[in-house]
C-alpha cells in the first residue's frame, strides 16, 4: 500500500499538511513530484517506507531535504531531482537501497555540506555492499574534489549494477 502520487503535479501547493503514515504504508514514490512552489516538507514517520523515487522530482522551491528515516528504502531514483532551490540534503542511512540511479540530479543550488552529506549517504550505502571488488574504491569518494564527485559516484554506481552511463 502506499501515498503514492498524493500530491502530483499539483504546482500550487505552497503547505504540505502533516500526514501520519500508517505503518501498512510502503509506497511514497512521486508523492511531491513537480509540486513547484512547496518550500518545506514536514517530518513524516517513514520508517517502514520503501519506495521514495521522484518524490520530490520538480520541488522547485523546496530548500531543505526533511529529516526522514530512509533506513527500509529501497528505491531512490530521482528522488531529489530537478530541485533548483534545493540547498541543504541531509545525511541518511540508506543500508537496504537497491535503486539509487540520479538519486541528486538537476540541483544546481546544492551546497558544500550538502555535497559532503551525499557523499557521506552514499559512502555508507557503499559500505554496506558485500563486494570485495568495490572495496578499494570506498576511501577514494573522500578525495574526488566536490565537482567530480557525483559524476564519479554515478559511474562507480553504473559500473558495479551494470547499467549503462547516461
Amino acid at each position: 500500500t502506499g501515498l503514492s502520487s498524493l500530491f502530483y503535479n499539483q504546482k500550487e501547493l505552497t503547505n504540505v499538511p502533516f500526514i501520519v503514515l500508517g505503518e501498512k504504508i510502503v509506497d511514497i514514490s512521486q508523492m511531491f513530484y513537480g509540486c513547484e512552489k512547496v518550500v518545506n516538507i514536514p517530518a513524516f514517520n517513514t520508517s517502514n517506507v520503501t519506495g521514495f523515487s521522484s518524490c520530490f522530482d520538480g520541488c522547485k522551491a523546496m530548500v531543505c531535504s526533511p529529516a526522514w528515516d530512509l533506513s527500509k528504502a529501497t528505491n531512490v531514483i530521482w528522488m531529489f531531482a530537478n530541485c533548483s532551490s534545493l540547498t541543504d540534503v541531509k545525511a541518511y542511512n540508506i543500508p537496504n537501497v537497491t535503486s539509487l540511479y540520479n538519486y541528486v540530479v538537476n540541483c544546481p543550488s546544492l551546497t558544500d555540506d550538502s555535497l559532503n552529506n551525499i557523499m557521506a549517504t552514499l559512502r555508507n550505502y557503499l559500505r554496506s555492499i558485500d563486494d570485495s571488488t568495490l572495496s578499494p574504491y570506498v576511501d577514494y569518494i573522500v578525495t574526488v574534489p566536490s565537482g567530480l564527485l557525483l559524476y564519479f559516484l554515478k559511474l562507480l554506481y553504473n559500473i558495479f549494477t551494470h547499467k549503462p552511463l547516461e
